[in-house]
């Protein structure tokens, strides 16, 4: 079982003695609440507990059972306590009942911070010269309160210190400060103070120390210049007591001072005599003093002597025309205007000044006039001729005199009134046809309310539309003539006029220029002929300023360009571009562009044509050359291009001869390629030749470069001639291979062991082929006899 405060565990007890435990809790401060918190722990199956204060019996928290992982409980139970007087020394006690019988008791004993009850301060009468006794006295504090005085600081005396602990365990101390009783110390304050740590601001009793003397009398004034009129206190401070019945007199150079309506005699909030001088004037120059007496004696102050001069009487601002509530002056530029400042009534004089007034170049007079009461009124008149420029010009007239604490001064502002003033604003940025276009009027006038501005476009007003905008700013005198949806009828020369009651004012002009791109791009491309010269002309109209022309897709071509310039009667202009050259086949079907620049077209024009070129055609024999056997196929190609190309003919020559179809000769034509096959299947000895193609269409015709074929022949035979041979006698074989082209070559086989020489015979035919015949000749000898030979072609 376990009693805690705060958290702090103040007693335990423990099995197998539980049983009782006490304690101590504490200090706590008076009115603090505080919770005491009681835990019994482990038990089965129940337990309960219980509070006891003193012999009261409470009833705290409601327990909270809780059960824990050992298979026994806990039982936490809580009492809170506002700590009160009735408190201190009590104990609390948490008892714990168990199977119907208590067994635990947990008692702690409150100890509580208990501040004084009272604190009585004892101050008796005194007089001057005799012996005095100051007693404080602290009552129910615990622990013992400290007790101090003050006020007593300045004070030669002794003190002493008694404490006493009562019955209910608070302390009551007695403090005595003993000294001799003074004038000086009459009506201070004395404090008794005690301190205690359950006080959160000490406790104090005050009283004021009574010392019965005889007056003390000073006469005080703030002893400043004084201007006439000036109302002046003299103030007649004293002491004494005791102060009833004291009698006051007022004198003026010795002599006693009677009350009138300027002099009254009143006493102020500290009890203190008081002079006061309604209105200072020449009567009232000379020394004051005042007496005081009381049944002790009496006592006159010091002296104080009063004189007085006197500034102006007020300052006066005068101008031909002033605004009602006198903050302005108006005037018109380059008009005469005065301005005049008087000091009126002053001693000694105060000439006026002038105070922002350098800019003006005016000329200043001086007049001075002595009034009937010895005063000098000062005037001081400005004579200029103001501009616009002094508008708003802030001025102050300024009088200074000894007796001011600071300058009088009436101030004003210069409201110059002038006709108008017109500027025109433009950012002159390129405009193109389209864009929206803000000018910007900047006038100056005053008044400026009332400005009428007017705008003019060629010297002709211009009148609102859904497209031009009139915005006036007059705060900012500021008139915007915003121009959208701009085109060529924009051009010309704009001002603005602004004008007043007092005049007119026109800007300079501002000349708006609308850049126009080119109102078309115009390609014009005519069929043509190779070999003919031909002219391309690309056409930009209705552009400003001129569009610059150039062309694409002709840059390999020899060619020669003329410009041709025209400023049309809307001051726009047409641009012509002619383009001369001569075509060829190369040309046809070739993609060229005239394309346009200019500086209001967001991206270039351009204007693209397919050239259709018209030329005779142009043929090319294609062949692979192969070697050609008799009896082989052959194709010969003829690839042409032409302009137009359908009705192309194409014929084919065989040695100058126009070739006819026949079964063996065949022409396969393919206009969609422009292509002409020529097949020539199995070719013998007459297929041999010189072969052309020739295309032709209306413009004309072309001959291929030629193809020359030969078709290689075997020879037409091989004959071996061997008649019969004697061994011994010289023989001679021959081998002939007639008929081939190109010639045959011969050999033997058969007879390289045999010593031999051979004769070879060659014969050009009139059909182009040749005859080969080989000879061989030497001696056979037995050996030979039967031996087979041969002739290899």
């Amino acid at each position: 079982v376990t009693l805690s405060v705060r958290e702090e565990q103040l007693v335990t007890v423990e099995q197998p003695e539980l049983g009782i435990e006490t304690g101590v809790a504490g200090p706590f401060k008076l009115g603090e609440e505080i919770e005491l918190v009681c835990e019994a722990l482990h038990f089965k199956p129940e337990a309960s507990i219980s509070w006891r204060v003193g012999e009261e019996q409470l009833d705290g928290q409601p327990g909270q059972l809780e059960d824990l992982d050992d298979g026994t409980r806990s039982l936490r139970s809580s009492l809170k306590l506002s700590m009160d007087r009735e408190h201190l020394g009590v104990s609390v006690i948490c008892s714990v009942t168990f199977d119907e019988e208590t067994v635990a008791d947990l008692s702690v004993e409150l100890d509580i911070e208990v501040p004084p009850n009272t604190v009585e301060l004892i101050l008796p009468e005194l007089k001057e010269g005799e012996d005095g006794e100051v007693v404080c006295v602290s009552r129910g504090g615990r622990p013992s309160p400290y007790v101090s005085f003050a006020g007593l600081e300045n004070v030669d005396g002794k003190q002493e210190v008694e404490g006493e602990l009562e019955s209910d365990l608070t302390h009551t101390i007695t403090t005595r400060f003993k000294f001799t009783a003074s004038s000086e110390y009459d009506t201070s304050t004395v404090r008794c103070v005690v301190e205690h740590p359950a006080l959160t601001q000490s406790m104090e009793d005050s009283k004021q120390m009574v010392v019965q003397y005889a007056p003390v009398v000073l006469l005080v004034w703030d002893n400043r210049p004084l201007v006439e009129g000036d109302r002046v206190e003299l103030t007649c401070p004293y002491t004494a007591n005791p102060s009833e019945g004291l009698s006051v007199t007022w004198l003026i150079d010795s002599e006693e001072l009677q009350e009138t309506d300027n002099y009254m005699f009143d006493t102020n909030d500290e009890g203190e005599a008081v002079l006061v001088i309604e209105a200072m004037n020449r009567s009232s120059l000379g020394q004051f003093s005042c007496s005081v007496e009381n049944d002790l004696g009496v006592s006159e102050s010091n002296p104080v002597h009063l004189d007085a001069t006197f500034s102006p009487e007020q300052l006066v601002l005068e101008a031909d025309q002033m605004t009602a509530d006198g903050e302005a002056v108006q005037m018109t530029a380059d008009e005469e205007a005065v301005l005049r400042c008087t000091a009126t009534k002053a001693k000694p004089a105060v000439i006026p000044t002038w105070e922002g007034t350098e800019d003006l170049e005016a000329e200043e007079t001086i007049e001075q006039v002595e009034e009937e009461d010895s005063t000098i009124s000062v005037s001081s008149t400005l004579v200029f001729t103001p501009t616009k420029h002094h508008l708003g010009l802030p001025f102050r007239c300024v009088a200074e005199h000894p007796n001011l604490d600071q300058p009088m001064e009436q101030t004003a502002l210069i409201d110059v009134h002038y006709p108008p003033e017109a500027s025109l604003e433009w950012e002159n940025n390129t405009i193109v046809e389209g864009d929206t276009v803000e000018l910007r009027c900047i006038y100056s006038s005053n008044p400026s309310n009332g400005t009428i501005v007017t705008w003019l476009h060629n010297s002709e007003e211009i009148q609102q539309t859904e497209t031009v905008r009139v915005l006036m700013n007059e705060e900012d005198e500021e008139a915007v003539l915003v121009l959208e949806q701009v085109d060529r009828l924009t051009d010309g020369e704009y001002v603005c006029q602004a004008e007043n009651q007092l005049g007119s004012s026109l800007s300079d002009p501002v000349q708006i220029d609308v850049l126009l791109p080119p109102a078309e791009l115009n390609l014009a491309v005519e069929e043509m002929v190779a070999g003919e010269e031909t002219v391309l002309e690309c056409l930009a109209p209705g552009a400003r300023p001129r569009a610059v022309l150039h062309w694409v897709g002709l840059d390999h071509v020899d060619s020669a360009e003329e410009i041709e310039e025209e400023e049309e009667e809307d001051g726009t202009f047409s641009v012509v571009s002619k383009l001369s050259f001569t075509p060829t086949s190369v040309e046809n079907l070739l993609e060229i562009s005239c394309v346009a620049e200019h500086p209001a077209a967001h991206q270039q024009l351009e204007q693209s044509r397919i050239l259709n070129v018209r030329y005779p055609p142009n043929v090319n024999l294609d062949w692979e050359n192969n070697t050609i056997v008799e009896g082989d196929t052959v194709e010969l190609r003829c690839i042409y291009s032409s302009n137009p190309s359908n009705g192309t003919i194409v014929t084919w020559l065989h040695n100058s001869e126009e070739i006819q179809q026949t079964e063996t000769v065949r022409v396969l034509m393919n206009e969609e390629d422009e292509e002409a096959v020529l097949v020539l299947e199995q070719v013998d000895r007459l297929t041999d030749g010189e072969y052309f193609c020739q295309a032709e269409n209306q413009l004309g015709s072309s001959l291929s470069d030629p193809v020359q074929i030969d078709v290689l022949l075997p020879p037409a035979e091989l004959n071996l001639a061997v008649e019969e041979m004697v061994a011994g006698e010289e023989t001679v074989l021959e081998c002939l291979a007639p008929g081939a082209r190109p010639r045959a070559v011969l050999h033997w086989v058969g007879l390289d062991h045999v010593d031999s020489a051979e004769e070879i015979e060659e014969e050009e035919e009139e059909d182009g082929t040749f005859s080969v015949v080989s000879k061989l000749s030497f001696t056979p000898t037995s050996v030979e006899n039967l031996l087979e030979i041969s002739c290899v072609a």
